[in-house]
């Protein structure tokens, strides 16, 4: 059996195709979008370097990632990484951080 379909049919088949690519996302996802706009301001020289970030080595900061956030003293840093020392009610605790992925620190005073 052959479905036929008359005039009226294909605009409206149009229609549902085209609200349902609109309805569903096949873009990335905001973590990846960040990731490629990180990226691509690497390449322009926009960057957190360790030099900056090395002034507030034993400074208490707020240090913001893409999906998440650390506050701790910062330790010690080198050029990918950063130590922070994050402390719990009775224990502390190392976080490494991976600069590439570093937003925003904030230095509490």
């Amino acid at each position: 059996m052959v479905l036929e379909l008359d005039f009226l049919s294909w605009p409206l088949i149009l229609f549902l195709v085209l609200i349902f690519i609109d309805h569903f996302d096949f873009t990335k996802t905001d973590t990846t979008k960040k990731i490629i706009i990180r990226k691509i301001n690497k390449k322009e020289g926009i960057e957190m370097t360790h030099e900056v970030i090395k002034k507030y080595i034993g400074k208490i900061c707020e240090v913001h990632t893409l999906d998440q956030y650390v506050e701790g003293k910062i330790t010690t840093v080198d050029d990918k990484w950063m130590e922070v020392e994050v402390e719990e009610k009775k224990s502390k605790s190392l976080e490494l951080v991976n600069l590439d992925f570093v937003e925003k620190i904030s230095v509490k005073v």
